[in-house]
This record gives structure tokens, sequence and C-alpha cells, in this order.
């Protein structure tokens, strides 16, 4: 029985990401699987002579940690206000010194056996390194990649989400060199990386072309959890406690993520602005639901835009809230510089919602022949897909909605973990 190991801090957290929701998805199937022996490596002794792990039982940790974590939250807390009060200029020094201090921290942390009770025994051991057959990560920056895999027995597998970094600059926190050095190291150290995309695995192959040969596309699916049809008693529910100004009887469109440049929110407000001059479009609003760490840098944008348009900003939304919030949608609106796969648009088609996305990187993909294109460079062409969106005839509509189901119906976590399996029984 081939023993697995999981970091656990990459499979929980207070907000929870695409990377996040991969892992503890991947996490609770192949712990169930009764031919694998998982285990959480929680930290690592690094006066060892060989590297050696404080390990538990992956299904006991996953299920004393939640998915949403809040008591892993103060990382992203700090940055977040930081980020608020900073000036723009000060931001890289800090963000070093801050990173430095962060990680004497966790070495500290690392080092340091775990407490435990005499009366209480502790189901924590001691495993090295080599006792392991595979390590499953889905964090390329993760830190304990760098230690020597490549002369172990185990057998490590990464998760490349993408390489954004390498192809857009996000602001003063942005490090696309330590990006580019972190993925340089694990593409070395891995013996497979599966790309949730065939965008991710072209853009590996071109920024790093000692990857071929190790690469595999997997795609994941859905992260929402037995979905009940969206009803106007449950968006309601959702006005109430998130979105206190959104109006139900009016068309609205949403936007799924993080409040960041790559996600092209300025074009979006643009091509808003922009449509609600029309005359004939029907009046409409717009939702933005995620993580707002840089709103500020759409502030003044929003406030002009709402002269013309609704802008609800509901900040980040829980599992509950997600559902009703994009089953009642006009169109699911994601116009993205670049993506790694696109989870989102997966979601409302399985939601039975149209999707406005852009017409490159992985995005065509994941809607194919389903989604409402437009140019994320353009906020004309932005606003031609969202008017197409507002003013489909039921029929057309009704048709996109059946194919979104079946599209959606296509991505599958089963799946995802089964070229997993694959990867684990031919190594």
């Amino acid at each position: 029985m081939p023993t697995i190991g999981f970091f656990g801090r990459e499979l929980t957290s207070r907000y929870p990401r695409g990377m996040e929701r991969l892992g503890r998805a991947v996490a609770e199937r192949l712990v169930c699987d009764p031919s694998f022996h998982c285990v959480n490596l929680e930290s690592i002794l690094l006066d060892q002579r060989t590297p050696t792990f404080v390990s538990s039982p992956l299904k006991g940790w996953l299920d004393s940690h939640p998915l949403h974590n809040v008591y892993l939250g103060w990382d992203a807390g700090i940055t977040a206000a930081a980020l608020q009060v900073l000036p723009p200029l000060s931001i890289p020094l800090v963000a070093r010194v801050y990173g430095s201090l962060k990680q004497m921290l966790q070495r500290r942390i690392g080092s340091a056996a775990p407490a435990s009770s005499s009366s209480e025994p502790s189901s924590n051991r001691y495993i090295g390194i080599n006792e392991l057959d595979f390590c499953v990560t889905f964090d390329p920056e993760n830190p304990l990649i760098r230690l020597d895999w490549e002369n172990a027995s185990t057998r490590l597998i990464t998760i490349i989400h993408d390489t954004i970094p390498l192809r857009i600059f996000e602001g003063p926190t942005w490090k696309p060199i330590k990006f580019r050095t972190a993925i340089s190291t694990v593409v070395l150290r891995s013996h497979k990386l599966m790309c949730v995309s065939q965008s991710t695995e072209r853009d590996l192959h071109y920024f790093f072309p000692h990857s071929r040969g190790k690469t595999i596309v997997a795609s994941p699916s859905s992260n929402l959890r037995d979905p009940r049809p969206a009803s106007a008693a449950g968006l309601k529910s959702v006005v109430q406690r998130h979105i206190p100004g959104l109006n139900p009887d009016v068309p609205y469109f949403v936007f799924i993520g993080a409040l960041e440049r790559r996600k092209n929110l300025s074009n979006l407000l643009r091509a808003c602005r922009w449509l609600a001059r029309e005359s004939e479009v029907p009046k409409f609003q717009l939702v933005l639901a995620g993580t707002a760490t840089y709103l500020r840098n759409f502030r003044h944008l929003i406030d002009s835009v709402r002269n013309r348009v609704p802008v609800h900003i509901a900040g980040y939304l829980n599992d509950e809230a997600i559902p009703e919030l994009i089953g009642n949608a006009t169109a699911l609106v994601m116009p993205s510089l670049w993506e790694g796969f696109g989870i989102p648009l997966v979601e409302a088609m399985q939601l039975g919602t149209l999707v406005v996305t852009s017409d490159i990187s992985s995005l065509p993909e994941v809607a194919g022949d389903v989604g409402i294109y437009c140019d994320p460079y353009d906020h004309r062409s932005i606003a031609k897909a969202l008017k197409l969106a507002l003013t489909l005839s039921p029929e057309d509509r009704q048709v996109r909605i059946e194919a979104g189901k079946r599209r959606a119906a296509e991505f599958s976590y089963e799946r995802f973990v089964g070229t997993l399996r694959k990867l684990i029984a031919e190594a």
C-alpha cells in the first residue's frame, strides 16, 4: 500500500481560492481509497540527518480542519491591512522584511517537536522522506519543495495551476523572479507535473522547456457541493445578509473572484458604463464578489460607473451564498486577462447561468461552444457580449443553458483523481 503525503496547510485557508479547493477535493477523495495510506505532513524537523516530517493521519486532520479555516487567516489579514495603509513606494521594502520574518518564524515552528500531553496520546509521528512513496503538492512556492526530492525514493507530483506571474504584472507585491525560480525548482524535482488545462501546459513548456515529457493535463471541476436549484427566496436571503443594496427584480451580472488587476475589472467597469448609455438596453446591475485586497485600485472607477450602473461589492461569500448569487444572475462575467483554468465558469454552467468570458488562455477550453466571448483588452467588445446576454430571446437562452449543463458535466474531480491514481500506479 503506497504512502502518500499531503501538506495540510495547502488544503485550508481563511479565504480559500482555486488552489486550496482543488487540493481539498483531491485529498478527500484519495483518503477514502483503501488502496492508499494518506498522511498529513504538518511540519519538518530540520536538525535530522535526513529530512523528517511530523505527520498525522490525513483523514483525522481533514475532519478537524475545515476548508474555511479562520485560524490560518492572519497572514492574509495582515497583508490586506498593509496594502490599504502603506504608501505604494514602501510596499516592496516592507514586503521583503515581512517575508524574511515570516520565514524565520516558520523555520522555528517547523523545527520544534509537537507538544503532546501524557494523558492524551497523540496520533502524530515522525516519518522520514524516504518512507513516503509519493508526495502531492498544489503550491509550487511551498518552501519544502526545496528539499532534496530528486535524491530521495519519494516521487513528487505537483499540480500546476498557471504561470500568470510570468505573463502579467499585478503590482508591487508581484514577484515574477521568485515565481520563476520556484517553478524551475518544481520542474527539476517533480516526477510528474499535472497541469489543469492545455493552456497551462503550453505556458509551462514555453517558459520552462525542460518540463516537456513530465506534464499531463487533468481538468478540475466545480467546487459546489450538492448545489440546489437557485430560487428567488434563496437570493432574497443572500441579499439581506450580504448585499443589502441589490435589487432582486433588476437583472444583474455577477463576477466571482479576487478583485485583482489580472481579472480585468477596469475594462469590465468601463464596459458597463459604455453599455448603460444605450437606450434600448434594459437596466442592469453588477455584483463583484471576492476578496477585496486590491479594491483601492478600482475605487475611483467604481465611483464613476455608479453614476449610471449600480455596482455592489459583496466581498468574499461563503459556499451557501455563491450558488444562489450565480444561479439567479443574468450571466457570470469573467473577462480575465489570463487564467489557468476558470472554475467559476463550470459552476455557472452547472447552475444554468450564461457565461461571458475572454477568448484567450484556458477560458475557451472551459466554456467551449457555450460561452459568449469577448476581447478582454477592448471594453466595447465586453459591452457587446454583455448586451447579447441581456437581450437573448428566452428560447436561445434556454438552448445555451441546457448546453452549458451538458458542458459542465464533462468536468469531474473523479476523472482528475483517476488521472492521479494512474500516475501513481505507473510510477
